[in-house]
């Protein structure tokens, strides 16, 4: 029950005052309890996710997600691809909270379990791949979100992809390369994913 209203009082630190600080003094309360109680359980995993979370440091923070896909992957009873889909979804709300920083930890680690599983071609790890780059887009770091999506783009196009979805390939890359400051490539590239949505897609739509 201890553990239980540490991490309670935590996540209420977190949505209601934004206190990571006091959150993660909470956090390292209930993992000290449950590295003592429960070496094993999952409850161990959840506590070293809970932290990392609202860890600021990026080191620290990857020392505790090593340690949750080591013990995931040592369940016998858990797979990877089940470890994947959780990091994801944390990455994901830590992306949507501006947390982009430790959404790049997040996803990194998802991307490591889905590449040992599934080909470059599979969307899972393709979706893995560019929420990675968004992520990194919002870390400022535009370089490696631009490898990310050109790769993304060459598959694309060998792929032979419907062209809404070609457009969609196209347009994010374009909008990387504009914040590199390559507008003539930018430019060029939102006009084909322009051609593309417009081929692919009602007159009246959106995008378009």
């Amino acid at each position: 029950p201890l553990i239980g209203r540490d991490r309670a009082n935590a996540l209420v630190l977190i949505q209601r005052r934004h206190d990571a600080e006091l959150a993660a003094a909470a956090f390292v309360g209930s993992l000290a309890r449950l590295r003592r109680l429960a070496p094993d359980g999952p409850d161990l995993r959840t506590a070293l996710m809970d932290l990392a979370s609202v860890t600021a440091d990026r080191r620290e923070q990857q020392v505790l997600l090593d340690e949750v896909v080591r013990r995931e992957q040592a369940d016998s009873g858990v797979d990877s691809m089940e470890v994947a889909g959780r990091l994801h979804t944390q990455a994901t709300r830590l992306l949507g909270a501006g947390r982009a920083a430790d959404a790049v930890a997040l996803f990194r680690e998802t991307l490591t379990l889905v590449s040992a599983k599934l080909p470059t071609d599979d969307p899972i790890r393709q979706t893995v791949e560019n929420n990675l780059a968004v992520a990194l887009g919002g870390t400022g770091a535009w370089v490696e979100a631009e490898s990310l999506q050109r790769m993304a783009l060459q598959r694309a196009d060998a792929q032979h992809l419907a062209d809404a979805d070609l457009a969609g390939v196209r347009e994010r890359l374009a909008l990387t390369l504009a914040q590199l400051g390559r507008l003539a490539e930018a430019d060029s590239l939102q006009r084909a994913a322009l051609g593309s949505y417009r081929r692919g897609l009602a007159r009246e739509h959106p995008l378009v």
